[in-house]
């Protein structure tokens, strides 16, 4: 098959090797025993195992085409054709080694079928019919009227493995993670297909409720201290951080329904079009008549997608005016201006000639105030991409900055007040701001253990001592948290987080960029400055963009832009800095974004595959104030080249302060 499907030989012998050259040694007491060859090659489990299956199956593949193709399978003469259906699995046996086993195997029939004919299917294939609640890669291959009947069986699924943990003693904390990592993953794959009837959602979640709340092992009662409902909200908002399987389920679903938007070229979007929304799209689609209950599951999903799907306007040759959302308006972001001159057109008719800019004598003609002034907000050739569609939102990334906390939070005469504290925290903890939410938790940490130093390690012999210890513990955490390992936890790499800047090392070039936010005018400007070993100006530039954008987005496109400059230039061993976190996290990560924002990133990370010898590191704002001022003077020089004597005018002063040339 390797060699059929075009891989050179020496590729074939290497893949043989893994295959053929397998050998186990077993170990019993203190003898071994072995080397034990394998008959059937690799190890079950091998991470090699599913790709050279999927190589084998399109042996299969290509011998039913075969069989297509010379007429010899149609879907008129079912009994004829079930011979060389078996016939076209007994060469593929002779040739793979892999065997049907038909005792394991079931034929599928629609409800039409003919009870002779099914009989003489079953005999020719040596199969058994697909019986009621029969499993079809894991999911139920016919749907009854009784859906709650049809999908029990995840139900069942979960108490069975709920009982099997019931009989081990396992702490809290074990229980948050078998919970969350298992038994909640339990029915992802189902949830992916259908939408889950309430009854199986609720009897799902009372078992995982039980199961959290049971005393002991040998006991199946239990308090109920909170709801399901409040134990799934976040943590930072007092829950337990599960999952709401209504709303995951529905999460799953849109998945769905964004594949049908983002992918309409693939076999299940082609057909689910055909069928449903043929003169539409997803977001238009109606249940219409005799729907599945897939269809059914997955339009249900549609109101989630809506709101969060939006179009990012490229050329806008593809988007309608009023048809579509593109408005960067979360509430509504379609146009409501009834201008008969809109209809039937698109966003590129709302174009300059040369497409850069918004045609504003035609938005003054055509659109209310309130929509013409959401389309002015709409950035422009910001991205190389043409329309594409995004999910709104932004990419950010939370870091804990540690702040002082005993004034804000009035924590001494709390702890004073031993059995207020918890009411205190309680009714306190929902109005809080998230810094002072995380706060809380920082607090309520430094108390546990300081509680665990008194109660299991015997380190505090007076209650009284217990506030002085966890004082102790907040201490050592703020200064965590102001002292830059904070970079640890946000995934940042040794050399990042600079708070002066210094020259590169010897034959390399540094490059500092930085971005600014004109609000009163709706620009952004970028800068970048380029030096060498000796700390000497090499080059500068600044761009300024006419259109809004958010901090993160003007970040995103000044590292394009600086990165296109040194592909440009042909710079070898460049460091480049930015002071914007989010960019260089986002870099790294292996997240793909569906957003504006996203895709200039892709455009960032596709420069950074030509440019291996460029290094990406985040420093402190101290270390990138010549960048800084560099974005801050685009709004002047709009697109500048700068040299040594330029710069010098623009940058006088602060090049005087850093010493920096």
């Amino acid at each position: 098959m390797l060699r059929r499907l075009g891989f050179i030989e020496i590729w074939v012998q290497l893949i043989l090797s893994c295959v053929t050259l397998a050998r186990y040694t077993v170990v019993h007491g203190n003898h071994e025993v072995g080397p034990i060859t394998p008959s059937r090659g690799i190890r079950q489990g091998d991470s090699l195992s599913p790709y050279l299956f999927i190589l084998c199956a399109e042996g299969l593949s290509a011998l039913l085409r075969r069989y297509e193709q010379r007429g010899w399978l149609h879907v008129v003469e079912f009994q004829t054709e079930a011979f060389r259906v078996k016939e076209a699995l007994h060469k593929f046996e002779l040739a793979s080694g892999q065997k049907v086993n038909f005792s394991k195997s079931s034929i599928f029939f629609s409800a039409n079928t003919h009870e002779i004919l099914r009989n003489r299917l079953c005999t020719v294939l040596g199969m058994a019919p697909a019986l009621e609640g029969s499993l079809y890669l894991g999911l139920p291959s016919s749907m009854s009227r009784n859906k709650v009947s049809a999908l029990g069986y995840l139900k069942e699924k979960m108490r069975k493995r709920l009982e099997g943990w019931g009989s081990k003693f396992i702490s809290r904390a074990g229980k948050e993670i078998l919970i969350k990592s298992v038994a909640q993953s339990l029915p992802s794959y189902a949830i992916n297909v259908f939408l889950l009837p309430m009854e199986v959602v609720r009897d799902m979640e009372s078992l995982m409720s039980k199961y959290w709340w049971r005393n002991s092992a040998n006991s199946n009662s239990g308090i109920h201290w909170m709801s399901w409902e409040r134990l799934c909200h976040h943590k930072t908002e007092g829950g337990m951080g599960f999952r709401n399987l209504r709303d995951f389920n529905l999460a799953m679903l849109g998945k769905q329904g964004w594949r049908l938007l983002t992918k309409p070229n693939s076999l299940v979007a082609r057909i689910f079009k055909a069928r449903y929304f043929s003169n539409g799209t997803f977001l238009t689609a109606e249940i219409g008549s005799n729907p599945s209950f897939v269809w059914r599951s997955i339009l249900e999903a549609q109101h989630l997608v809506a709101s969060g799907v939006r179009w990012a306007v490229g050329d806008g040759k593809n988007i309608d005016v009023l048809g579509d959302p593109w408005l960067p308006d979360k509430a509504n972001p379609w146009v409501i201006s009834s201008h008969p001159g809109l209809h039937n057109a698109k966003v590129a008719n709302l174009l300059t000639i040369e497409g850069l800019s918004w045609d504003m004598e035609v938005l003054n003609d055509l659109f209310d105030p309130r929509d013409r002034e959401l389309i002015v907000q709409i950035p422009l050739n910001i991205t190389t991409s043409q329309d594409h569609l995004i999910w709104i939102g932004e990419f950010s990334v939370c870091c804990l900055i540690a702040k002082e906390c005993w004034d804000r939070v009035g924590i001494p005469s709390i702890m004073q007040q031993q059995h207020s504290f918890l009411d205190w925290c309680i009714s306190n903890f929902q109005r809080m701001e998230k810094e002072d939410r995380e706060l809380l938790v920082a607090v309520a940490w430094a108390i546990w253990n300081a509680r665990n130093d008194r109660v299991w390690q015997n380190k505090i012999k007076t209650v009284e001592n217990i506030v002085m210890s966890a004082k102790c513990y907040l201490s050592q955490w703020k200064h965590a948290h102001s002292s830059g390992l904070e970079l640890l936890s946000a995934g940042l790499n040794q050399g990042d987080g600079a708070e002066h800047w210094v020259p590169p090392i010897e034959n390399n070039v540094k490059v500092n960029v930085d971005a600014a936010i004109f609000e009163a005018s709706r620009q952004f400007g970028v800068g970048w400055v380029a030096r060498d070993a000796r700390g000497l100006l090499i080059h500068g530039h600044t761009k300024l963009f006419n259109v809004q954008a958010t901090p993160e987005l003007a970040e995103a496109v000044e590292i394009r832009e600086a990165l296109s400059w040194i592909k440009s230039s042909g710079l070898q061993q460049v460091v480049l800095e930015t002071d914007c976190l989010s960019i260089v996290q986002a870099l790294r990560s292996s997240i793909v974004m569906i957003s504006t924002f996203g895709q200039v990133v892709n455009e960032c990370k596709a420069l950074l595959n030509d440019l291996r010898t460029v290094s990406i590191y985040f420093i402190r704002r101290s270390a990138n104030t010549v960048a800084h001022e560099l974005a801050r003077a685009s709004v002047s020089f709009p697109d500048c080249n700068f040299n040594l004597d330029s710069v010098l005018t623009v940058l006088l002063p602060i090049l005087v302060t850093d010493m920096v040339i």
